[in-house]
């Protein structure tokens, strides 16, 4: 049985915390730990969880709102177990049934994954946009394929992350990104794996909550969401052919 770690990250949140615990406690999975970092809310929603009795739930918060890409940082670094399988799921979405036991049977049965995506079902029914294919993550051309929309759910092993650097959550100011956050979490171990190394499951595995209010489009528009993410993919993509990505 694998280990995995849960990092969860959220921001006002209170709404959504029971939905998002009960589908933890629901998975009936008990290798594993929760790490949730509230990023300065002001809705008083970790009165809820910290009410739990769970030793799998580690909590941490901050005064202020650093942004999910300071909170996932922090989370993944403070994470000292080296064969554990980090598993990104905010504190406004939920796990659907059986989701960690799926992961499990896919890391078992293929010893040589590094990493896996896995679709989502939202507000709007099952993500249908196109996913990344192996021949992409061969070749390293997430920019040139145009499409923003890889498959969330992510799962990585701990090494993938271990060298995580800073740098690829900051903006060219050196400030923390506030939104888009979860792409350079994608790109990092997308760009450190082969096609074969990655495992595309189609089916859901998890609720993407996609009309929240705290989500990018809420918060920064369409066009600035757009020129975040070109902006991100670029940075990416330049590093990785002058070979100072993962310097």
């Amino acid at each position: 049985m694998n280990h995995f770690t849960l990092i969860c990250v959220g921001y006002n949140c209170k709404r959504y915390i029971p939905k998002f615990y009960q589908s933890i406690y629901e998975q009936k999975y008990g290798n594993i730990d929760v790490y949730i970092h509230d990023d300065g809310s002001t809705d008083d929603g970790l009165n809820y969880l910290s009410k739990i009795k769970d030793n799998r739930i580690h909590i941490s918060r901050t005064k202020g709102n650093y942004g999910a890409a300071f909170s996932r940082h922090l989370l993944i670094h403070n994470t000292k177990r080296e064969d554990t399988i980090f598993v990104q799921l905010d504190m406004d979405d939920y796990l659907l049934p059986g989701a960690l036991q799926k992961l499990d049977l896919i890391y078992s049965r293929n010893q040589r994954l590094q990493m896996s995506i896995g679709n989502y079902t939202s507000p709007f029914g099952n993500n249908r946009n196109r996913i990344y294919n192996s021949s992409i993550i061969n070749q390293k051309t997430f920019r040139k394929s145009h499409n923003f929309n890889v498959p969330h759910l992510r799962s990585m092993r701990y090494q993938l992350m271990a060298d995580m650097p800073r740098y690829i959550f900051k903006d060219e100011r050196n400030k923390w990104y506030k939104y888009c956050t979860d792409v350079p979490l994608m790109l990092w171990p997308l760009y450190k794996c082969a096609g074969n190394e990655v495992f595309i499951n189609y089916k859901p595995l998890y609720y993407y909550r996609t009309n929240r209010p705290n989500s990018t489009l809420a918060i920064a528009g369409k066009r600035k969401k757009m020129r975040r993410l070109k902006q991100i993919y670029k940075m990416f993509d330049d590093r990785y052919r002058n070979g100072t990505l993962f310097q």
